[in-house]
């Protein structure tokens, strides 16, 4: 393999998993999917939200601002 078809292949891969993010960070998030969300971390950290790991907050404040954004 050369050099230029190994980069077209990783700038192909970039532009696959970009366009991912991309549309999971943009998709609407329902009530009840929020919900479950919480629900489950509650279950498994505790009712206090400063108690959850960083990457559960994180994802929960990226799925109430996206459904929020889509009310």
């Amino acid at each position: 393999m050369n050099k230029t078809f190994l980069i077209a292949l990783l700038a192909a891969c970039a532009l696959c998993v970009g366009a991912c993010v991309h549309a999971r960070a943009s998709e609407r998030v329902t009530r009840d999917e929020l919900h479950a969300f919480v629900e489950d971390a509650k279950a498994q950290y505790g009712d206090n939200e400063r108690d959850w790991p960083i990457e559960v907050r994180a994802e929960f404040v990226s799925l109430s601002t996206r459904y929020f954004e889509g009310r």
